[in-house]
């Protein structure tokens, strides 16, 4: 007998003794009061009396998608790179012979660069010892006496003088640094080309190291973050500094040497410590493949592997 209350589900139980029925087991159960069912959902949707949330965006990635984390075995190459710099690694499989006829002609060029400056050393320090020594007041051919001599004489002496200072200057700001860099180093790559021949001599296969012309600095970092600047300083930087740096006709046609240009410098210590360890048995020239290698600040150094195909084609190692 149902009382009034809270539904809730009967079931009957038949059995053969009671009702004589011969029934499944499974038929049944089945059976129960329909006044007793619970009520059916409905199939409109309800209503959400709260708005909907907007997407989130995605979360930015933590490298840019062609780069992995450089294999530690490249470590002890790494630990000689400077983070702030973007740097690209080949190894040149010109011939020896064509690398040094290649190498005479700036050994030439310098060479003649000194003796040149050289000699216009000899001409002009007298003359700029004269200038001090009659600027203290000493008598010689340099000092001008102003109070003898015509405004226009004076005036062209001036003027003469001025180019002269601005001559030697150019010298001295432009042009001697070529010898000095190649011979001896500069401040930024403390070795030379010299250095780096002396040192690696010519071989068939050469490792190239080269390294970012400070550009990276307009980016958002070394490790490219910032809400747009990840994709779109890694296509600009893709497409107008490495793709064009990496191309296989680029690497192909020239020898290393000769692939110093507004992007990208050699950077000769680099390529020193490269080959120091390649001889010692530490890497292998496999090791400095075709790659890029790109410092990301927390993380380490990250590598992206140019692989070679068929005509030509580039295909970039995830």
């Amino acid at each position: 007998m149902m009382t009034q209350g809270p539904r809730r589900v009967t079931f009957i139980t038949f059995s053969k003794v009671s009702c004589g029925w011969n029934l499944p087991p499974s038929v049944l159960s089945t059976f129960y009061f329909r006044d007793h069912m619970p009520p059916k959902p409905s199939r409109r949707p309800l209503k959400s009396s709260t708005k909907p949330s907007l997407p989130t965006s995605p979360s930015l990635p933590s490298r840019p998608s062609p780069f992995h984390p450089a294999p530690t075995s490249l470590q002890p190459f790494l630990s000689t790179l400077s983070p702030s710099h973007i740097y690209i690694t080949h190894v040149d499989t010109h011939p020896s012979a064509f690398k040094r006829r290649i190498f005479l002609v700036p050994i030439l060029l310098n060479v003649f660069l000194v003796l040149a400056l050289l000699y216009r050393a000899y001409i002009a320090l007298p003359t700029y010892l004269n200038i001090i020594t009659a600027t203290l007041g000493y008598d010689n051919s340099t000092k001008i006496p102003v109070k003898e001599i015509p405004w226009g004489a004076l005036a062209g002496t001036l003027v003469g003088r001025a180019g002269l200072f601005m001559f030697d200057y150019f010298l001295a700001t432009i042009i001697l640094p070529w010898p000095l860099d190649f011979f001896l180093g500069s401040a930024s790559n403390p070795t030379g080309p010299v250095a780096w021949r002396w040192r690696c001599g010519f071989r068939d296969k050469e490792i190239v190291v080269r390294r970012s012309r400070r550009w990276e600095e307009s980016l958002q970092g070394t490790d490219w973050t910032g809400a747009e600047a990840i994709e779109r300083d890694e296509e600009r930087v893709m497409s107008e500094r490495i793709a064009p740096a990496v191309a296989e006709r680029w690497i192909r046609g020239k020898t290393g040497y000769l692939m110093m240009d507004k992007s990208w410098d050699l950077d000769f210590g680099a390529m020193v410590a490269a080959h120091e360890l390649v001889t010692g048995g530490t890497l292998t020239l496999e090791d400095f493949r075709t790659q890029v290698l790109v410092y990301r600040e927390g993380e380490g150094w990250a590598v992206l592997v140019v692989e070679r195909g068929e005509r030509d084609e580039r295909t970039l190692e995830p």
